[in-house]
């Protein structure tokens, strides 16, 4: 149910943060040219929509946290 939530949020282009743990968004990656390794050929990249997560500082310090104090 919160995923439900989240998703048509983003689809919406909103910002979705959950106090403490982090931030999602969707960012716009723009088109590009890219090279086939094998052939050198180009293949044109169409721009798309990623999602972005940035954590928040507690979830950050909890990660870090030495082993046994992430409490």
């Amino acid at each position: 149910m919160a995923f439900t939530e989240i998703t048509e949020a983003l689809m919406q282009g909103d910002r979705v943060n959950l106090s403490s743990f982090g931030t999602f968004r969707v960012k716009t990656r723009a088109a590009r040219l890219a090279r086939n390794p094998r052939t050198g050929a180009a293949i044109p990249i169409p721009a798309r929509k990623v999602v972005s997560f940035r954590p928040g500082k507690e979830l950050k310090n909890r990660v870090n946290a030495p082993p046994g104090q992430g409490t």
